[in-house]
């Protein structure tokens, strides 16, 4: 998976609205930003204060969680609980080890 942290095409991802397919554990989401704009995006994670999106081409972008409005904010904080769950819950199932990553992105 493709992480980039761009610093202008945050107001750009969120002004066009990509359309996705599905890609991972969770289904496309309409997330909205404080300005009232709109994208169609996977959610990814939760990191550093930051919603990772999915666009369809694999990209996955970094939204400030602050950026969305109070209801995107919980559904995000909501999806990070069922997605650590999942991995929690499948790690001890199927004696699977889980993939740490430090704040820059690099495998533990």
């Amino acid at each position: 998976m493709k992480t980039h942290i761009p610093t202008r095409s945050i107001a750009t991802l969120l002004a066009i609205g990509f359309s996705l397919s599905v890609y991972g554990a969770t289904d496309v989401q309409v997330w909205h930003d404080i300005k009232g704009r709109a994208v169609e995006a996977t959610f990814k994670g939760l990191e550093g204060g930051n919603v990772l999106m999915q666009t369809k081409d694999g990209n996955v972008y970094p939204i400030p969680l602050e950026r969305l409005v109070p209801a995107d904010q919980a559904l995000a904080k909501k999806l990070q609980s069922e997605l650590i769950a999942q991995e929690s819950n499948g790690a001890a199932d199927k004696g699977v080890y889980r993939i740490w990553h430090d704040t820059s992105g690099k495998t533990v």
